[in-house]
């Protein structure tokens, strides 16, 4: 239906014909254009939307079905009615092929003509009724659709941000905040994984422990913000010297670990004596005025397997190892070396009377059972027959000291 309300076009060569039908259809809601010819009536199809037309098959110039044809061409909404004179079923059958609502014959009857008009109208309406439904629903999933594809952009935005949020707690879980390197619990749990899967496929793991020497009077002379500085900058040092897949943390204060790699002891003791080379020649930042400040560092190394075979342990002979080397006066390497355990001594008490001299030989024999006893290097360093602290240790016997070159 247009602006103007229903709109009906009748086409016919019969004047008298588009009189009666205007007459009949104008008072009932319609607005009724005649046309004689299909010419004048194709220009006037072209410019208005029709809700109706009714057309005569046998105009002048042009046959009604050929308007009717150019009709569908244009529009698909417009009901047509055929009217004819001259009945045959070929035009019927072309009429009904292009959707012709009605195939009517003349004379008329005028109830027959209203009735089919009223049907038309109807068909049309519920067309039209139809079309704006579905408009309103293409609007309405149109309008869904953004909706969802906004709500699908929050929630994709949501999820980022969620996961930005779980990787910075992870990484705040798992890592130093001040060099970024791994923290103690998330090297113990790797210590562990790398330990069993050395374990399941035989390979070695090499442990070392590094600590800055004279951390606290390094801080206590230039201040702790140059001491945050240079355990950045040694952490720098630990990452670049240490390989892709090797694993760096700071387990304590100025106190560090490296977990490397199926690597045996050799090559951990030479990639720490590296590490600690780089370290003594680096220029560390001292006084805020651009002064250096000189820094060393000792590291302790253990091995697996051989050393021990639990992180726990491992970590223990590292530690030993470590302070082995502070003890050696610092600035050094040493690793960690299983003592050899030397035959048991026994005593014999002949008499009552020899039972005094026995116990005096007892107290000797007792200041050398710690060495027995002993299961790490500490114990070999400490106990009197070990070599002075700034000479190496024999092989075997504890602790092996590296001197710097």
């Amino acid at each position: 239906m247009g602006p103007r309300g229903w709109q009906m076009a009748v086409v016919d060569d019969d004047p008298l014909f588009l009189a009666v039908v205007k007459d009949l259809f104008d008072g009932r809601g319609w607005t009724v254009d005649t046309y004689t010819d299909a010419e004048a009536a194709s220009e006037a199809m072209a410019a208005t939307i029709y809700d109706l037309v009714l057309i005569d098959i046998y105009l002048p110039g042009k046959s009604g079905l050929d308007l009717l044809y150019e009709l569908r061409d244009r529009s698909s909404g417009t009901e047509a009615i055929v009217i004819t004179g001259r009945a045959t079923l070929e035009s019927a059958m072309q009429a009904m092929s292009l959707r012709a609502f009605a195939y009517l014959t003349k004379p008329l009857d005028v109830d027959q003509l209203t009735l089919e008009v009223d049907k038309a109208r109807e068909m049309v309406r519920l067309r039209r009724q139809n079309e704006t439904l579905i408009g309103r629903l293409m609007q309405h999933e149109r309008e869904l659709e953004h909706k969802v594809a906004e709500a699908t952009r929050q929630l994709a935005d949501a999820n980022q941000r969620l996961a930005e949020a779980n990787t910075e707690l992870t990484a705040e879980a798992t890592h130093d905040a001040l060099t970024g390197l791994s923290n103690f619990r998330h090297f113990a749990a790797r210590l562990s994984d790398e330990l069993a899967r050395a374990a399941r496929h035989g390979g070695s793991l090499g442990l070392v422990i590094f600590d800055l020497d004279n951390f606290k009077k390094h801080n206590d002379t230039y201040g702790h913000l140059s001491g945050n500085k240079v355990l950045a900058l040694f952490a720098r040092i630990l990452r670049q010297q240490l390989r892709t897949h090797d694993v760096a943390a700071r387990i304590g204060g100025e106190e560090f670990a490296a977990l490397m790699i199926e690597c045996d002891r050799p090559e951990a003791v030479l990639a720490a004596e590296r590490i600690r080379n780089h370290v003594q020649g680096a220029p560390f930042p001292g006084a805020a005025n651009g002064e250096q400040a000189a820094v060393t560092v000792s590291a302790g190394v253990a091995v697996a397997p051989g050393d021990a075979d639990d992180a726990e342990g491992l970590m223990q002979r590292a530690d030993e190892a470590l302070y082995a080397a502070k003890r050696a006066g610092r600035n050094r390497v040493v690793t960690w070396a299983q003592p050899e355990r030397p035959p048991a001594r026994r005593i014999i008490v002949p008499s009552r009377r020899g039972a005094r001299q026995a116990t005096r030989g007892a107290s000797v024999e007792s200041r050398l059972l710690p060495i027995e006893r002993s299961e790490g290097a500490a114990a070999q360093l400490e106990s009197p027959a070990a070599p002075p602290p700034d000479q190496p240790s024999a092989p075997g016997s504890g602790p092996t000291s590296h001197e710097p070159s």
